[in-house]
């Protein structure tokens, strides 16, 4: 299978470093040096399979764009990792809230950035079969990266990034059992943690929205002080969402 990765990055020599680094990693890397050309990049056909974003990109705008990704229908599940010079808790959470699926620094290797690439990647390319996990009406396929549950009476599928996908099948495999925000961290993310457990409240927020007025909606709950728990049909909420 050709993995198509998209980068976009001004600087010509960062570029070809992370072309290179890609290549190595058996994937077809397309370079974008600014998000003009990124967007008909991102928006061809085929879409891509994963796009590398400077937050630096056209003067700082590399997140904004990052939005506009996320609202256009056709793209809005493109995996990204986001690369920032920020160091900042603060920047890596502003990137996820965007929509990034995982955020960087520049001063992380191309072995550990293309080791993420492929942690994101992993759920779709998976060719162990694995089970579908089913909790409270919802429905997950980590094989085929799908979500059901049901709306009104009538079943739809519900999407969600990559992140959000794996964050919630991690969720969805512990019913019932109270897991701190460190706990998830560990649990959902396999190379090298965020800095700040925000990112999971970001990411639960995110997914309790896309189970809004669906027969799931409640099923993460928030454990005050102590971090989520996914409740079971018939179990009692102990604590507000």
């Amino acid at each position: 299978m050709i993995v198509r990765v998209v980068i976009i990055e001004e600087n010509l020599e960062k570029a070809e470093v992370l072309w290179l680094s890609a290549a190595d990693c058996g994937f077809k890397p397309e370079i974008a040096s600014d998000l003009t050309s990124a967007a008909s990049l991102i928006d061809g056909d085929p879409l891509p399979d994963l796009v590398i974003l400077t937050a630096s990109a056209n003067g700082g705008r590399g997140v904004s764009f990052l939005q506009n990704v996320r609202t256009n229908l056709r793209t809005r599940y493109v995996p990204v990792v986001v690369i920032g010079e920020d160091e900042t808790d603060t920047a890596c959470v502003h990137a996820l809230e965007a929509g990034a699926d995982d955020y960087i620094t520049r001063r992380t290797s191309a072995a550990e950035l293309f080791a993420r690439v492929n942690a994101i990647l992993r759920p779709r390319q998976s060719l162990t079969r694995q089970p579908a996990l089913t909790v409270n009406g919802l429905t997950v396929h980590p094989d085929s990266h799908r979500i059901f549950t049901s709306r009104d009476g009538q079943q739809v599928e519900l999407q969600a990034t990559s992140k959000e996908f794996e964050l919630l099948c991690f969720l969805l495999s512990r019913p019932d059992e109270v897991l701190s925000r460190e706990a998830i961290l560990a649990g959902a993310w396999e190379h090298g943690q965020p800095p700040d457990t925000r990112i999971v409240d970001v990411l639960v927020y995110r997914l309790r929205n896309m189970m809004l007025g669906t027969a799931s909606e409640g099923t993460i709950r928030t454990v005050l002080k102590s971090g989520y728990r996914v409740v079971t049909q018939g179990t009692q909420p102990q604590t507000a969402q």
